[in-house]
């Protein structure tokens, strides 16, 4: 499942799927993500969009992961803040990357019957102005194609290790 809407000047791009693992498989695996781990997904766009990102002053990939596993509140990796991670239900993350905007990447599960999960992943974007909303249309298509390959990976990745 899939859609996008705005409310309050905030785009949010929704994306979902049920996956057949328990909450706390696809927690372990999303609080694996970044650093020499990788994005689940299209790899070299998120190293891309480091690259971009230290060219334009900010801090890139350079800051990899606070340890090799796990995710805590507070932790810095690659270029995402976690806001927050609630075992085996929510992770937040906020990008600290140059750009006309703030965004925020958030991961909910939810336990469904017979220890499946419904796993929806949330970008939420603050657009800053005419660039914000120019940044946002122009690179859409290649969100949309990380965000769901990203999703089905993860998915992937779960059922493969139950």
């Amino acid at each position: 499942m899939h859609r996008t809407f705005r409310a309050e000047g905030i785009i949010c791009d929704v994306r979902e799927t049920t996956v057949d693992a328990p909450p706390a498989r696809v927690f372990e695996l999303i609080g694996n993500v970044g650093g020499k781990n990788g994005w689940f997904y299209a790899n070299f766009l998120w190293s891309a969009r480091g690259w971009i990102d230290r060219l334009l002053g900010g801090v890139g990939m350079k800051r990899s992961r606070p340890r090799a596993s796990g995710i805590e509140a507070g932790d810095v990796i690659d270029f995402w803040q976690v806001e927050r991670a609630d075992t085996a239900s929510a992770v937040l993350l906020r990008a600290e990357m140059k750009l006309p905007g703030e965004v925020w990447l958030q991961f909910d599960l939810t336990t469904q019957h017979h220890d499946r999960t419904l796993l929806r992943c949330c970008a939420w974007f603050q657009p800053r102005g005419l660039a914000g909303e120019i940044y946002w249309c122009g690179l859409y298509p290649v969100h949309a194609i990380i965000c769901s390959g990203m999703l089905k990976a993860i998915k992937n990745h779960a059922e493969q290790s139950s």
